[in-house]
Parts: C-alpha cells; structure tokens; sequence
C-alpha cells in the first residue's frame, strides 16, 4: 500500500481535515463496507488462498465489533494511547474489545496469548497477531475478506489489506476471543 500525502491543515487535502480523515473518506468507507464484507453475509464456506477467509453470516455481536471498528477509524497514533484521542495499535484492540464487554490486557504482548490460537482460517473478529521472531510487533483485527482494522504509526486507525500489515513481521498470527457467527 502506498503512503499518500498528509496535509493535516484543517480544511485542506483530500485525505485529512483537521487531523482526521477527511469526511468524504469516511462516507467512501460507509459505501464500500458492504461490498468489502458482503462475503460476509453469504452462506458459510471456505476460500482459498493466503490465509484464507470463513464466510458466514454475521452475528448481532460481530455487526458490533465492526461498528466500533468504524467508530474508530482515522483516530491518530500516539505510543501508549487507548482512548479516542489518539491510539497505539493495542490499545485499538483493547477499545473494540471494550466495547463488547470483553475486557483485555494492555499490551500487544499480553493480548497475542488471550483467548485460543486459531489453527486455520480466521474469522471476522479475531485478533491478527504480527511477530518478528518470537516477538510481538503488532496487533489488529481481521475483518473478513483479508482486511485488518489497525492502528498505523503514518495514518492512525485504517483499514488495510492483511498483507499489508503482514509484512510489518516475519509471522503472522491469529486469536480468537468471540464465538462462531451462528452461535451468539
């Protein structure tokens, strides 16, 4: 994915208005949600290629998880940040979950051992664990059809592609905290 240019002068630019992302990138957002997770909402199966995506209907819970994930994006990133101010990537993760009533530790560290390791294909709402060795450098949540909701050092809170954030480590994790689309 490429970096575009940020002119964060309130009013000017095309991708940001007063620090955040201009409101016609958010309305961009709400038109292509539904084609992005449309796959979402067909009958269950399993595609193919990279990690690979369980498509199923979404549950009142994981409809949710990715209002709050829209709620956040563009919110700018600070080191140590957790709330609508500014975020780090964990402290995202820790707010979506939140939101849910699902209380979580901290730290990407703590967070890349909750819940259970998913051994094959994630599912909308799994945390995406990125490591570099055996350490933890990211963490995200995977939104269906290879997106992952992330907080990015350049552009804060966005949507991008897993292989974007993939390639941010050497290994690319996931776990599961919610229960199955057709089960809650």
């Amino acid at each position: 994915m490429h970096e575009l240019p940020d002119d964060t002068a309130c009013g000017r630019g095309m991708l940001r208005h007063c620090g955040r992302p201009h409101p016609l990138l958010k309305a961009a957002w709400l038109l292509a949600a539904p084609v992005l997770l449309s796959a979402c909402h067909s009958p269950a199966s399993l595609s193919r290629g990279g990690p690979g995506t369980v498509r199923e209907p979404l549950s009142p819970l994981h409809q949710r998880l990715l209002s709050e994930v829209q709620r956040r994006l563009g919110i700018p990133y600070c080191y140590g940040g957790a709330d609508d101010a500014c975020t780090d990537c964990s402290g995202f993760v820790q707010q979506v979950f939140a939101a849910l009533g699902i209380r979580l530790p901290r730290t990407s560290a703590e967070q890349a051992t909750v819940g259970w390791a998913v051994p094959d294909v994630p599912r909308v709402g799994d945390i995406v664990v990125v490591l570099q060795g055996k350490r933890v450098r990211h963490v995200g949540i995977y939104l269906g059809n290879g997106a992952v909701a992330h907080a990015s050092r350049s552009r804060g809170v966005v949507i991008e592609p897993l292989s974007s954030v993939a390639a941010i480590g050497s290994t690319v994790r996931f776990r599961r905290l919610l229960p199955p689309p057709a089960s809650n």
